[in-house]
């Protein structure tokens, strides 16, 4: 694979079928730090390469711009990537792809842009950045770029330290403003862009041996891969993800580990979360979790892990796995691991269950053991879009910000009573035990049920916040 030309990436985005969305990607992963001081990631480039197959597999023209550690080339000889992590080579991707954006939307077909970093973060004056090998690339320059850019809609996914400040906001030294959907502080954003940054505010990101990979780009692509989908309609949307992420840190106690994470739609609004980040062609490569496996999580033969899942009791979820074979689908706990071998789609309970043997090692793993503990399902999805919509996103009530507010409150509260109910049932579909529950199960359920009843409570008050808020305007308009 070799850095690709005008032409050819011209000429791809004039293959695919005219009623398909033509999607591109172009790729970042940067181990090396700006600054001497700051440690070297060891899997960012991993990162990169991962995220590049997940989109070609899902029908991308994807660029990759990284730089192989040993380890990495050692498990894939012969793979060259298209670039180094430099902002000369992301210029010369920039524009190429920017080329065939425009050649698709000329053909009239819709055409959608990933930009994903996977490296250090830093903020210098107030401006964030991100470290690329031959210097930073600003908030500016970023804002630049995408302000610039042909696509219909971009999409930015950024595992970095203080990624909040490259694209959002002011970081220490300069007034932090308040988010304003995705324009962040001057509104010099398109509102077609939307952001999934690892970080929402000046956090750390983290990385995790065990994953071979940082821990936010490993959990977006769990998401991706279907980890996320939760209506089963080959789409991830912004709220499937964002829900997907909460349940996935829910379970980490200690806030130094729990991954954080901003989810902005393009848009901004509760609304522009129906809005699909990644939709899947359709594919006879598929793997569906049935049978209730719990948490479960996929390998390849060489030892690389692609993707978590943890769905809920009675939440069906479709995995989009390579077709590469043999994989390896393990219980979280290491208590069996089923191989899949045959090529094609696949049904978890069809596959034969064996006795797993991993070893666990890593003293962080402790607290990364926490990860996906909690199941995923559509009372999730439901859940981040109440807090989506209650997130204070102006700096001040402005013109006509009462009525909006109104405007807003009966939706949150409907959102609200819907997350409350789902949560419900959640909780008395787990309260069934009978003789032959194991005393795990019990454990499990009794987590489950817990963070169901800590749903219902927090709804409740979200519902009788946004009745309250509704009435009180309401009369508020009629006394003026």
């Amino acid at each position: 694979m070799t850095l690709a030309s005008t032409a050819v990436v011209l000429a791809l985005a004039a293959g695919p079928a005219a009623d398909r969305t033509a999607v591109f990607a172009i790729v970042v992963g940067n181990d090396r730090p700006a600054n001497a001081s700051v440690g070297k990631l060891h899997y960012a480039d991993d990162d990169a390469l991962a995220m590049h197959a997940l989109f070609r597999e899902a029908g991308a023209e994807s660029v990759l711009l990284t730089r192989f550690d040993d380890d990495t080339q050692a498990l894939h000889p012969g793979l060259v990537p298209d670039g180094p992590p430099s902002l000369a080579a992301l210029d010369g991707a920039w524009r190429r792809v920017q080329g065939a954006l425009e050649l698709a939307r000329s053909s009239g077909r819709e055409a959608e842009l990933f930009l994903f970093f996977s490296g250090h973060g830093d903020v210098n004056h107030g401006e964030g950045s991100l470290a690329f090998e031959d210097g930073a690339l600003t908030r500016t320059r970023l804002r630049e770029l995408l302000a610039a850019s042909r696509a219909s809609r971009n999409h930015v996914v950024i595992d970095a330290c203080s990624s909040y400040f490259a694209v959002l906001g002011k970081g220490p030294g300069g007034a932090r403003s308040p988010l304003r959907g995705p324009l962040g502080d001057d509104g010099a954003l398109p509102p077609r862009t939307g952001f999934v940054l690892s970080t929402s505010s000046d956090g750390v990101s983290h990385e995790w041996e065990r994953y071979q990979a940082g821990v936010f780009s490993y959990e977006v692509r769990s998401a991706l891969r279907g980890g996320a989908d939760a209506d089963l309609d080959g789409r991830v949307t912004y709220g499937e993800l964002g829900g997907f992420l909460a349940r996935a840190n829910a379970a980490i106690a200690n806030a130094r580990f729990r991954p954080d994470f901003l989810v902005v739609a393009p848009g901004g609004e509760a609304a522009s979360l129906r809005q699909a980040l990644l939709a899947w062609p359709e594919s006879e490569v598929g793997l569906a979790l049935d049978g209730e496996p719990g948490h479960v999580y996929v390998e390849t033969a060489s030892g690389e892990r692609l993707l978590d899942a943890h769905p809920a009791s009675r939440q069906a979820l479709t995995l989009r796995v390579p077709p590469e074979r043999p994989l390896f689908v393990r219980r979280a706990d290491e208590s069996e691991e089923r191989k899949l071998e045959a090529p094609g789609a696949a049904r978890y309970s069809a596959l034969t269950a064996a006795p797993a043997s991993v070893t666990r090692k890593g003293a962080v793993q402790l607290a990364f053991e926490r990860l996906f503990a909690e199941p995923f399902d559509v009372a999730a999805v439901q859940a981040f879009g109440v807090q989506y919509a209650l997130v204070e996103r102006h700096a001040g009530p402005p013109a006509g910000g009462r009525s909006r507010v109104r405007s807003a409150a009966p939706w949150v509260f409907g959102a609200a009573v819907l997350a409350g109910l789902g949560a419900t049932a959640v909780a008395l579909e787990r309260q069934q035990v009978g003789p032959q529950t194991s005393q795990v199960d019990r454990v499990a359920r009794n987590q489950a049920i817990g963070a169901a009843n800590g749903v219902v409570i927090g709804s409740a008050v979200v519902a009788a916040i946004a009745g309250a808020t509704w009435l009180a305007l309401g009369l508020g308009e009629e006394a003026r």
